[in-house]
């Protein structure tokens, strides 16, 4: 397997045919989020560790490269996975043939096949009031916000930020987000991720206490709001199971454009010894 730079990351971009691959390798490129690409024979492997997503394009893998694979995995991304608290993962491929070197690349890991929505803003962003929650605002999130250390939940948006940003700074350099707030606490809030020129994906999340209030649709409006003003084209991504998060996509004008087949695994904490298996095999 050979590691390919930075650099090199939007020459092998048409490869991905997948609308969240492309968004993720830009945003890569940018510097804005944590990922590495491999190439062995014509197949490539992209590692997404914004969201822990794996993505498999071009030639589909022979068994020798589905192993070579499986080792990387094991070997090299697993541990560095489980060290920034990253076991959960998702996979996706380019090639719907693909899919079938998937327990050749992760053996003995249980994994759910789930169907993912694509939706993107395509005309009028529906505008959707905030809900009457005695003095509930929505402010911008800014490092003027997130250094007000008495803040409740500040710490679970800055969790949000620190999961998707390679560092801090770089979203209070290169992103944006919407907050809504009561005095003394934030209840929801909607940040932008993946973002590169033009281009960026949608995070938003409402405190338990605060759902089916109209809070995510105030924000998330606003936000596309911003991201209109930005000159920013959006993604958001929303499992068809989520019905919540489809919901509110629909509501506030977004439409869906693409459905992906995903699977879910968690990595084992200890090695799958493949050296073992495929010393068996042969």
């Amino acid at each position: 397997m050979q590691e390919i730079p930075f650099a090199q990351f939007t020459n092998w971009r048409e490869l991905f045919r997948s609308p969240a691959a492309t968004w993720a390798i830009e945003s890569i490129v940018a510097g804005n989020t944590a990922g590495r690409l491999w190439i062995a024979e014509q197949t490539l492997l992209l590692w997404d560790q914004g969201n822990n997503v794996f993505y498999l394009a071009g030639a589909p893998p022979s068994e020798a490269t589905g192993y070579d694979l499986a080792f990387l995995i094991d070997e090299q991304i697993r541990p560095a996975a489980i060290v920034e608290g990253l076991r959960y993962f998702k996979l996706r491929v380019a090639a719907p043939e693909a899919a079938a070197i998937i327990p050749v690349i992760l053996p003995q890991i249980d994994l759910r096949e789930i169907s993912t929505l694509i939706y993107r803003c395509t005309g009028t962003i529906v505008a959707q009031p905030m809900p009457d929650l005695g003095g509930c605002e929505l402010v911008p999130i800014d490092h003027a916000l997130l250094e007000q250390s008495q803040l409740r939940r500040r710490e679970e948006v800055l969790d949000e930020i620190d999961w998707m940003w390679r560092e801090r700074a770089d979203f209070y350099r290169h992103g944006f987000g919407v907050a809504a707030c009561l005095p003394g606490e934030i209840i929801g809030w909607c940040t932008a991720e993946y973002v590169s020129p033009g281009h960026c994906g949608v995070g938003v999340a409402t405190a338990a206490e605060f759902q089916r209030r109209g809070v995510g649709s105030a924000m998330a409006a606003r936000f596309l709001e911003e991201c209109r003003r930005r000159d920013m084209q959006v993604l958001w991504e929303a499992a068809s199971s989520n019905s919540a998060s489809c919901r509110l996509a629909a509501r506030v004008g977004l439409v869906c454009s693409d459905e992906e087949r995903t699977w879910q695994g968690q990595f084992p904490l200890f090695s799958l010894r493949l050296n073992d298996s495929v010393s068996a095999k042969e």
